[in-house]
C-alpha cells in the first residue's frame, strides 16, 4: 500500500514508540499471530493510527494485509481496556501517548495542557508526567 509521506512519517512515529514501550520489533507488530505478545502491540499501533493520524479503518487493515473489520476490532478493543483501565492497556497507552505528544506535538514547546475526564485520577498520570516529560511545565484543566 502506498502511503502520503506526511501519513508515512506518522505512521513509523507511532511504530518506534510503540515499539519502545512494548519492547518488540517490527516484525513482532506485522506478525499474523493471535498470541498476546504480538496481539497487544499491533492493536495499539491500530488504535494510535485511528486515533492520532485520523486513518481510515481500510487503510489500517491494509497497512498490516487484514480486513477493516480488524482495524475496527483493534480500535475498539483498546479503547475499551482504556476505559475499564485494564492497568497492563492503560498504562502502556499513557505511555505511548504522552511520547506522541513529545515527538508530534510539543515541538520544543515548554508547557503542556492536560484535559482530562471528571472520573480521572490525575496523581496516576503525574509520575508518568514526570518521567517522561523532564523539564516539562504541566497543568491539569
Amino acid at each position: 500500500m502506498k502511503i502520503e509521506e506526511t501519513s508515512k512519517s506518522g505512521v513509523s512515529i507511532i511504530l518506534d514508540a510503540v515499539m519502545k514501550y512494548c519492547e518488540c520489533d517490527e516484525n513482532v507488530i506485522y506478525n499474523k499471530t493471535r498470541k498476546r505478545t504480538n496481539v497487544v502491540p499491533r492493536h495499539l499501533t491500530m488504535y494510535f493510527m485511528r486515533k492520532k493520524l485520523n486513518m481510515s479503518y481500510d487503510d489500517i487493515g491494509k497497512q498490516f494485509g487484514a480486513h477493516h473489520t480488524s482495524a475496527i476490532h483493534a480500535v475498539r478493543t483498546i479503547s475499551d481496556a482504556i476505559k475499564v483501565k485494564d492497568p497492563s492497556i492503560h498504562d502502556l497507552s499513557l505511555s505511548i501517548s504522552l511520547e506522541l505528544r513529545n515527538e508530534t506535538l510539543l515541538n520544543n514547546q515548554s508547557r503542556l495542557v492536560v484535559y482530562y475526564p471528571e472520573d480521572f485520577d490525575v496523581h496516576s498520570i503525574i509520575p508518568i508526567l514526570n518521567s517522561k516529560c523532564k523539564n516539562l511545565k504541566y497543568e491539569f484543566i
